[in-house]
């Protein structure tokens, strides 16, 4: 790690340190008829070898900057949370320049975070071009006519991980090649997309959360599968995250979360709003949270997550979905425009968040910060996404429409329908699962009567899955398989988000937990879990936004679905016998300290975690280019009101009698 800087004293890599830095992103042609350079999938960059090598090259050369410089790896990542220091000398409410800036649990999570994407491609950005000029590597003639088209469109890659759900190998080892500029082949001896080795300085002192040896170098986890022994008690150390049933689940969660949305607030935040309404606890918030916990390890802390090069990647895929619920929104376009926050802004006193609350520390012009109204259009700062090369800053409803048509035709591409087919994706149903219809439907009781047994009717339902041709089956269960309309089913969660000590998951099982509560991630009947990223402010001091929200025992939510688990053990088709089957079958456990590994009894909970299921009714959509539309929301509280921390009817929120 370098200690000294380069620049004369007063400089930095971005110019006097008493001048503020304009985030603006990287250099772009702001013509509109010229394409923008698009981030690419990270699995997709990695297979051109010499994008991979820039990469590596300047995320070698941004972690190797002098500590000091506002544009180094360290002093970015220290703006979403530790070492709590002021960045670019930029104070909060109290005027103190102490840092923590970050904005979780708050309607400005989409936009603030995508104002800090730019400031960090946009250094990046810099730093590949540094190394093509680079006087200790000189780059050839020749190869600077390939190199330079290629370093001058290049953009900060992003993680689909409901598409990959697994690291890319290059983030798991500790060494990695590169090719310099002047053609030499290296070993680096610290992987930049592994590691990042903190600079040796004696104060200010890191917060030690989760840290208790001090910082030193930062290492991800090692993968595991989920089937390896945990006997360290480490539940986030699941980085082979495709083994687990989890990772269906945030599948799932992800169609649900860009089809549903009725504000850019209520999609935004997982901050609960008392509203009365049971379909809006889940949130891209929500899901953000829960890879930082999969991850595990400093990506579950506040404090250290933005130091593992990783961190990038996942917040450039949350980007990338909140652009894509605009397109796939377009007359939601104006609550961008129109929010109010439900709590005093942190940055100045007496105020509410707003859409034209500052993003500090994050500034447009030398006097003016960032806001919300402002980030709306992405492309301001340069750059696009695959699925989005058709955006336009100033689209007219027709544009909006066709570009809305085209996004949904390439996510449903991309992660299957939105909705569930009991056609097309359920297993073979079980026997008792048939035996129960044969008595409590009456139509297919009446094909029971007329001799055809269970066994029968289960040969007729396998082939609806697998057969590739048509087939007669009997009507009452093509109508089961091919109606229009079907329930949809969820597990609802809240809790106060800063009482537990930091972050915290409840997992969710359809059946026996295992015993050994450090297995409870790969337990064959975990359908899903729901991870809160949040800052232990007793140990770390916190930021103003999480003192002020710990002071109010804000709470937040998310939402398991529980559909296709339904599918898989063959308990769907039949309200009734669904609800019946959640009853009797539904269990969840709360884990929290030191990698999420201390599971805490629910008895001990009462009070502060609340769970219950509800149910909406789905329509499909007619065409490729059509969504999914949720409606009739109906909480069902009889399935949790006898289960520690479940709700009833006197609690469950949108439930009344």
């Amino acid at each position: 790690m370098s200690t000294t800087s380069k620049y004369p004293p007063g400089q930095d890599s971005a110019g006097d340190i008493n001048t503020k830095i304009v985030v603006a992103g990287p250099p772009f042609n702001p013509n509109p008829n010229e394409p923008l350079p698009v981030r690419m999938e990270i699995h997709d960059l990695l297979k051109d070898a010499e994008l991979k090598n820039l990469y590596i090259l300047g995320m070698e050369e941004m972690q190797t900057m002098d500590w000091k410089d506002r544009l180094s790896w360290y002093q970015l990542a220290g703006i979403h949370g530790g070492p709590y220091e002021a960045w670019d000398r930029e104070t909060d409410k109290s005027g103190e320049r102490r840092g923590r800036y970050c904005t979780h649990s708050s309607k400005l999570f989409i936009s603030w975070h995508r104002a800090y994407l730019a400031v960090f491609e946009q250094a990046l950005h810099k730093c590949i071009q540094n190394v093509l000029v680079s006087k200790k590597y000189p780059v050839s003639v020749e190869r600077m006519k390939v190199l330079k088209p290629l370093a001058d469109n290049f953009r900060m890659p992003y993680w689909d991980w409901a598409k990959y759900p697994f690291i890319p190998a290059e983030f798991k080892q500790k060494t990695i090649k590169v090719i310099r500029g002047n053609g030499v082949e290296e070993e680096l001896p610290l992987n930049p997309l592994f590691s990042y080795k903190h600079p040796d300085r004696p104060e200010p002192q890191h917060p030690k959360d989760g840290h208790p040896d001090g910082w030193g170098t930062l290492e991800r986890f090692e993968p595991m599968s989920a089937q390896t022994s945990r006997a360290d008690g480490n539940l986030q150390n699941v980085l082979a995250i495709g083994n687990t049933r989890d990772s269906k689940h945030y599948g799932a969660n992800l169609k649900q979360v860009t089809h549903i949305g009725e504000t850019f607030a209520s999609f935004s935040t997982n901050r609960w709003t008392p509203n009365g309404v049971s379909s809006d606890y889940d949130s891209l918030e929500a899901i953000h949270d829960w890879l930082h916990g999969a991850v595990g390890g400093d990506m579950g802390s506040v404090a250290h997550a933005a130091f593992d090069p990783i961190f990038m990647l996942h917040h450039t895929n949350v980007d990338r979905l909140g652009a894509l619920w605009q397109a796939l929104h377009p007359k939601l376009a104006k609550s961008w425009e129109t929010f109010e926050g439900d709590s005093s802004t942190f940055w100045t006193e007496g105020t509410k968040e707003s859409p034209t609350t500052p993003l500090i520390p994050f500034r447009r012009a030398k006097e003016e910060y960032w806001n919300t109204i402002d980030t709306r259009d992405f492309t301001r700062f340069g750059y696009t996404y695959p699925e989005l090369t058709g955006w336009k800053s100033n689209q007219t409803e027709q544009e909006a429409k066709s570009l809305r048509n085209s996004v949904a035709t390439k996510v449903r591409k991309l992660y299957g329908p939105a909705q569930i087919s009991l056609a097309k994706s359920a297993p073979q149903p079980t026997e008792k699962f048939l035996q129960k219809i044969v008595e409590t439907s009456p139509e297919v009781a009446e094909l029971s009567v007329s001799g055809i047994p269970v066994e029968a009717i289960a040969s007729l339902v396998s082939p609806i899955v697998t057969a590739p041709q048509p087939i007669i089956i009997p009507q009452p269960l093509l109508e089961l398989a091919e109606t229009p309309t079907h329930s949809e089913y969820f597990t609802n969660l809240r809790a106060p988000k800063h009482a537990f000590g930091g972050s915290f998951v409840v997992h969710v099982f359809l059946g026996a937990i295992t015993t050994d509560s450090a297995s409870r991630a790969s337990d064959p009947n975990l359908v899903g879990s729901w991870a809160v990223f949040a800052t232990d402010v007793k140990s770390t001091g916190g930021c103003a936004n999480c003192n002020d929200q710990a002071a109010e025992s804000t709470a937040v939510t998310g939402s398991v679905p529980l559909t296709g688990a339904l599918l898989e053990r063959g308990w769907y088709g039949n309200d009734q016998l669904t609800e019946g089957y959640l009853k009797d079958n539904l269990n969840w456990s709360f884990h929290n300290g030191p990698n999420l590994a201390e599971e805490l009894a629910l008895d001990r909970l009462e009070g502060m975690l609340k769970v219950f299921v509800t149910k909406a009714q789905v329509t499909k959509p007619t065409d490729e280019t059509g969504l999914p539309v949720y409606t009739d929301w109906n909480p069902v509280p009889e399935i949790t009101e006898q289960k520690t921390t479940g709700t009833g009817p006197s609690d469950t929120e949108g439930y009344s009698t």
